[in-house]
């Protein structure tokens, strides 16, 4: 080649790796362009979302009549029946706040090198806060990537990004569609992935923002999945709890059509042929085990007396159901743990958790019945049930104490106390003590979320599963994670957190069912 074509060939490559940067942000000086294979995706430099184009016509399918602000800061938690969008009931209590949610939409949005750096106002007196989000944008094959690099100041709850409104589908057949796809268990969805119609995913400073990032997809409606499938595909197992049997690729899993029933009954291996006969007449091919009589909830210790050799005899019964084409599963209570554990008897583990904690009034001995302590328990409820957040258990150290009644009125404390509850045992106490409330719901003690705990069940979980051969997850009760929740915003981090501790143990693909989370459920 001579020096005159090496010349041209470097240039020529020079300006097709420029053109390639510079197609990412439009000619016009007051706006950003990204653009996939299917979408054009436009942020104006005054912090909106302008555009959100279907490049098979060029039409633009933001709603129409509303400014689609970009980010959204939000300082305080709002009342927690706004947050029905984030795939929690509302019918379930939690610890939100109930205040009004106090707002500030990006007014701003500027490149500083590689990255963007969005800035905020009050809509109303369009005073600025604070607080400046830095973002690593870039389209990459199947969508258009965005990162958080960091955030300056700390004077906000939550942070939404890539938020915007699309208008209703008008009918066509293949329908342009769009979502947001998270990428990290630290951002969470404002819908389930898939045709959604509110774009956006938020972070939260409390619960953590390193490297929180996720994918903005647009796309006929026909490919879409094979683009979530794309996107998922390059997800690493431990990071997001992503499986071969869940979110985009459950259309792809067979067991995911199969029928099902749950029994809690324990059912010995010479009991399966009678089992199989009966559920086959119905065209059932899949059974699940329910927590309770077949195993323990939290440590999974089976019933010792139709498995005396524990799980191992399970997986027995596993194996037979499967020669019959039929499927078992374990159905657990998520993250509550049973009184008999090993979590809570003959010491409980230290993050349980706790509904509020008082402080012991005075010493106390191990045969005192009454538990004195310097704040008012006049709202102490004793009223207990399957869907109630309340428990009638005290923890103080290693301590569990079963009361009757709590003070109306000074001096205020637990009456009637039973202690050493739950194999625990009774000691002295000194005054100043943290008297915890423990939190009970669905008649079995909570886990703190988020916790170690936590950690110690889902592996607990997963080793059920591997050592009993079952091939699906069935998490009931996780819908109970709200009752722990500080906030009822936090629930979905929770809820991934813990799944995704579950399926970095897991040995085989398990067909997964529960209330919430779009990646892992099938």
């Amino acid at each position: 080649m001579t020096k005159r074509l090496r010349r041209l060939f470097s240039i020529f490559v020079f300006c097709s790796l420029f053109a390639a940067r510079a197609a990412l942000v439009s000619a016009e000086s007051d706006s950003f362009v990204f653009e996939t294979q299917h979408l054009k995706y436009v942020l104006g430099s005054d912090g909106t979302v302008r555009e959100f184009v279907d490049k098979r016509d060029g039409r633009n399918c933001l709603q129409e009549g509303q400014t689609h602000y970009f980010c959204l800061l939000q300082k305080t938690s709002g009342r927690s029946d706004d947050f029905v969008d984030h795939g929690v009931h509302t019918g379930f209590n939690s610890h939100g706040s109930g205040r009004e949610k106090v707002s500030f939409v990006s007014n701003r949005l500027e490149r500083k090198g590689d990255h963007f750096v969005v800035s905020f106002c009050d809509t109303t007196s369009q005073m600025e806060h604070p607080v400046q989000l830095m973002l690593d944008i870039r389209v990459e094959s199947n969508g258009i990537a965005m990162k958080v690099v960091s955030v300056t100041g700390d004077d906000f709850f939550s942070l939404g990004m890539a938020q915007s409104v699309l208008a209703a589908e008008d009918g066509d057949a293949d329908p342009f569609a769009g979502t947001v796809m998270p990428l990290t268990i630290n951002m969470t969805a404002l819908e389930f992935c898939g045709r959604s119609q509110r774009l956006g995913g938020v972070i939260y400073r409390e619960l953590g923002y390193d490297n929180a990032a996720l994918m903005v997809l647009g796309a006929p409606a026909s490919i879409m999945r094979d683009e979530m499938k794309a996107i998922a595909a390059r997800l690493r197992k431990g990071e997001m709890p992503v499986h071969a049997a869940g979110g985009p690729f459950a259309l792809d899993d067979p067991r995911n059509r199969g029928t099902y029933i749950i029994t809690s009954t324990p059912i010995r291996r010479e009991e399966v042929q009678s089992w199989c006969t009966h559920l086959s007449s119905f065209g059932v091919d899949q059974i699940y085990f329910h927590q309770g009589r077949p195993f323990r909830q939290g440590d999974f210790v089976f019933n010792q007396e139709y498995y005396p050799n524990g799980v191992s005899d399970f997986r027995e019964v596993s194996r037979e159901f499967n020669k019959h084409g039929i499927t078992t599963g374990i159905l657990t209570y998520a993250h509550f743990v049973h009184q008999d554990s090993r979590f809570v008897t003959p010491v409980p583990h230290k993050d349980l958790d706790v509904m509020r904690v008082f402080t012991l009034a005075g010493d106390l001995d191990e045969q005192a019945t009454f538990v004195p302590v310097d704040e008012s328990t006049a709202d102490v409820s004793n009223v207990v049930g399957f869907a109630i957040t309340n428990s009638v258990v005290l923890r103080i150290d290693d301590e569990l104490i079963i009361f009757e009644s709590a003070s109306d009125d000074a001096p205020y404390g637990f009456t009637n106390c039973h202690r050493g509850a739950y194999g625990t045992r009774a000691v002295a106490h000194q005054k100043g003590t943290a008297v915890g409330h423990v939190t009970q719901r669905f008649g079995l003690f909570c886990s703190r979320p988020g916790s170690d705990l936590v950690r110690e069940i889902s592996r607990e979980t997963a080793r059920a599963y591997n050592e009993g051969g079952f091939g699906m997850i069935y998490l009931d009760a996780l819908d109970g994670t709200s009752a722990m929740a500080k906030y009822r915003e936090y629930v979905p981090y929770y809820d991934a957190f813990f799944v995704n501790e579950i399926l970095k143990h897991t040995q085989t693909v398990p067909v997964m069912d529960y209330c919430f989370l779009w990646y892992p459920m099938s």
